[in-house]
């Protein structure tokens, strides 16, 4: 057999060198997450078959799977026909460079769909998600005795069942002030100054309403138990009495995302109760996220 004919019988029986990777907008995302260093990514898209989609919807989604611009750029340059700029000198690049992840690009300030460290994504609940929430603020009831705007505290535990819906568990206290009674026996009659508190301890369900900002309204339903505490110290002895009802009713309120594990929370509740009980509650204090 002559040389050449065996020659092009030995290039027909080896695989093709030149075949290309197809490379998309996942596998991109893939590498960043990753790790992958931004000269290599580059490199592999230099060198891949790319059938890039760079519409806006698409360059949204980069934007929040964190793609250095960069990246973006070299992809809209393939998608386009064009040869990506820094293609063949990212592949000269240095070994240090290569093995070290490259750094979190942070939002730009101002930026709405992005917080201070994260994405949209970053900031809803999900199954197990855990936060919680203590402030204070005022409870407002014509049957309160002796006030009828007292001071109250609120911590509230949140446990995320989906992105819309959370179940909640929340204590109140409520600080009702002092009223004096006049307590008589026989001829003699004693004023008593008598401390009124009230304890509210309630579950329900809690509705977020996913928006593309860090400003997040919400809706709740609660019920649960009002009890109402009475004391006072008579002749050096503690005398209390104590009396619960059960109650529930609806609330709204908002959530400002500070950062990925903190929020600024504001919440309102109207309660009913039994015996024609009614009042409402307002509480602004913090949420932290636990998980």
């Amino acid at each position: 057999m002559k040389p050449y004919v065996l020659l092009l019988a030995l290039a027909s029986a080896l695989p093709a060198q030149d075949q290309r990777q197809m490379v998309t907008n996942a596998t991109v995302a893939e590498m960043v997450r990753a790790g992958v260093a931004t000269d290599l990514i580059l490199d592999v898209i230099h060198r891949s078959e790319c059938p890039f989609d760079v519409d806006p919807a698409s360059l949204i989604w980069l934007k929040n799977a964190r793609v250095p611009d960069e990246i973006v750029r070299a992809m809209a340059a393939r998608a386009a026909g064009r040869s990506p700029a820094g293609g063949a000198a990212a592949a000269g690049a240095s070994v240090s460079s290569a093995s070290t992840p490259p750094p979190e690009q942070p939002a730009a300030p101002g930026k709405t769909g992005a917080g201070f460290d994260g994405t949209v994504e970053d900031r809803e609940f999900g199954l197990g998600t855990v936060a919680l929430q203590f402030g204070g603020g005022l409870s407002i009831g014509k049957d309160w005795a002796p006030r009828t705007v007292a001071p109250s505290a609120q911590a509230e535990l949140n446990l995320g069942l989906h992105r819309y819906l959370s179940l909640v568990g929340a204590y109140a206290w409520h600080a009702l002030g002092k009223a004096d009674v006049l307590s008589c026996a026989g001829v003699s009659c004693v004023l008593t100054s008598v401390k009124v508190r009230a304890h509210e301890m309630t579950g329900g369900v809690k509705l977020t309403i996913p928006t593309s900002t860090r400003f997040r309204p919400f809706f709740t339903g609660s019920a649960g138990i009002l009890r109402a505490s009475a004391g006072a110290d008579v002749l050096g002895i503690t005398v209390g009495a104590s009396d619960s009802v059960f109650i529930g009713g609806p609330g709204a309120g908002f959530r400002v995302h500070l950062t990925h594990r903190l929020g600024l929370d504001y919440d309102a509740r109207v309660l009913f109760g039994q015996h024609g009980l009614f009042y409402g509650r307002t509480t602004l204090g913090l949420l932290v996220r636990l998980n």
